[in-house]
């Protein structure tokens, strides 16, 4: 359980405590007990103190807790951001020293339909496989030891390329939706490594003849075929 919902269960419980107290020192109804108890635990109303000097200490002990538990959601919240973010800073960095360790991998771009059935059959050839995906929500569970995914804005830039190794990749996949994307991120794959062998998915004929223009070794129409077929493509010779 996440510490910040830990705390304000104990929050919520210390209310409930409060107002069973109330009930019993002032023999209050649930609904005023309840109203007392929020009170006294959110901001100490010293009105509440009455005469009685156990009733007084009650509503000190409520408020302090209160204070103490409302400080520790705060701060807990924010250790938990700055965690996550450490983390996936940290995550990013292995990661990358993972990519750069890599040779004759695929790179797979688009993580869509098409280049998840790309990336399963590549992972049960046993092929260590890098995703470019600008979408950082369609990678983020992806657990397979052999599949690395990239997040970038720009899939066609230099350093999404760079990062993933491309100057020392076997294959690379342009899976993306669009015809157009496919034809300017190939056109920057020839560019950093005019040898790797580069499997485009076409969704149009002239989508298709642009693409082999671009440098596409391989094009196929998934709308034909899947993304079994492309890997078996790619292996040819």
């Amino acid at each position: 359980m996440p510490r910040i919902l830990f705390y304000f269960s104990l929050f919520l419980a210390l209310i409930a405590l409060g107002a069973l107290g109330f009930m019993i020192l002032d023999s209050l109804g649930p609904e005023d007990a309840f109203a007392r108890a929020i009170s006294a635990v959110t901001f100490a109303d010293y009105a509440l103190f009455g005469p009685n000097p156990l009733q007084a200490l009650f509503v000190v002990s409520l408020s302090f807790f209160g204070y103490y538990l409302v400080f520790s959601m705060i701060s807990s919240s924010i250790m938990d951001t700055v965690e996550k973010g450490v983390g996936k800073m940290l995550k990013h960095r292995l990661r990358k020293e993972k990519i750069k360790k890599l040779e004759n991998h695929a790179i797979v771009c688009g993580y869509g339909r098409v280049g998840r059935a790309v990336v399963e059959e590549l992972v049960k050839k046993g092929i260590p496989t890098v995703v470019i995906e600008r979408d950082e929500r369609a990678v983020e569970h992806i657990t397979d030891p052999l599949v690395y995914p990239i997040v970038a804005d720009v899939i066609h830039r230099d350093e999404a390329l760079d990062e993933a190794g491309i100057q020392r990749a076997k294959y690379f996949f342009a899976a993306l939706g669009e015809d157009a994307d496919n034809i300017f991120v190939i056109l920057s794959v020839r560019e950093r490594n005019p040898k790797v062998k580069v499997i485009a998915r076409a969704n149009t004929e002239d989508g298709y003849r642009h693409l082999r223009r671009a440098g596409a070794d391989i094009v196929i129409m998934p709308a034909s075929v899947g993304g079994k077929k492309m890997v078996e493509e790619a292996e040819k010779s």
